[in-house]
């Protein structure tokens, strides 16, 4: 599975995504489950490949909502449908909820990430670097650069 999945991200990366739905669709049609991040990688190709038939373009919410009816909690099917309803639907509605949702699941996962971080810097370096990196934990959360470039386009739009 593992293989399959980084043939089907080089396929994509490559502007490849009729390729990459082949490969999905094989993948679907084998035994049990599939995992959420076929499911996400199918809606991306659906939304790039100039030709998808016989998928139609409600295929590609369907595809998401399927990822997180395998796994609610799963962050890029939650992000990924949240940028569709914004996007392609626009719906700010339903994309300010699912942005909400995923903000929760990683505020809860990158505070045990810094707490755990700060932890062996505790026990490693010192509780002095453990208190340096914890109060300066902010700069670790977030891309700077980017969170700067969409306050840009926010103001200029």
């Amino acid at each position: 599975m593992s293989r399959l999945l980084d043939d089907i991200k080089t396929l994509y990366r490559e502007g490849n995504y009729k390729e990459a739905l082949g490969l999905i669709e094989t993948i679907e049609g084998g035994a049990g489950i599939i995992h959420p991040s076929i499911l996400v990688w199918k809606s991306r190709c659906l939304q790039l490949a100039e030709d998808t038939a016989p998928y139609q373009f409600s295929d590609i919410e369907a595809s998401l909502k399927r990822a997180l009816s395998i796994d609610e909690e799963y962050l890029p099917a939650i992000i990924d449908l949240a940028y569709f309803y914004l996007n392609v639907l626009d719906d700010a509605g339903a994309a300010k909820e699912l942005f909400e949702r995923a903000i929760k699941l990683c505020r809860e996962e990158v505070t045990e990430v810094i707490t755990g971080l700060a932890q062996c810097l505790a026990e490693k370096e010192s509780k002095e670097a453990a208190l340096n990196f914890l109060n300066d934990a902010t700069s670790h959360t977030l891309d700077q650069e980017r969170v700067e470039e969409v306050k840009k386009e926010i103001s200029s739009s």
